[in-house]
């Protein structure tokens, strides 16, 4: 189960209203299909994280919004999850959120000699970071990096 961008967008605006309304915010929506099985997945945070009867609350309540809009003309089967602690950042507000935070970048290219970095995000300013260790610091563009997320000590 592919969602095109149209798609997406118009189920964003479906949701997103109502998962707000419920005091959380929609962090991604993402289609698949596994196991000849169409899923689609719903990843919501909220300030003091989210519990399993936060998934089931938003569960239900999106599983009738989906459903009397018939939004899907084939079955399919909705997750609702937290993004969990290795949670990609793609926004703003998910930089800004996260700053002090450790994470793994990984870049499109070498930086200094390297590919990949474990550190802290210090700063995010203009599409641009500024990420560090004990011996190194980068300030690398949101483009230069192929993905980004939280890479707590566990």
């Amino acid at each position: 189960m592919q969602l095109s961008k149209k798609k997406s967008k118009v189920l964003t605006d479906l949701i997103q209203p109502l998962v707000e309304d419920l005091g959380f915010e929609l962090i991604e929506l993402r289609a698949r299909q596994e196991h000849q099985r169409n899923i689609l997945e719903v990843f919501l945070d909220k300030e003091n994280g989210i519990t399993l009867d936060d998934c089931a609350l938003v569960s239900e309540k999106l599983s009738m919004v989906l459903d009397v809009e018939d939004f899907f003309q084939h079955k399919y089967y909705l997750e609702v999850s937290s993004p969990g602690i290795f949670r990609e950042l793609k926004s703003e507000r998910d930089f800004l959120r996260s700053l002090n935070s450790r994470v793994k970048a990984v870049f499109h290219s070498p930086i200094k000699g390297q590919k990949t970095f474990v550190g802290v995000l210090r700063q995010y300013q203009n599409e641009t970071i500024t990420l560090d260790n004990d011996t190194h610091e980068f300030l690398v563009k949101l483009d230069e990096i192929k993905k980004i997320h939280l890479f707590p000590d566990v």
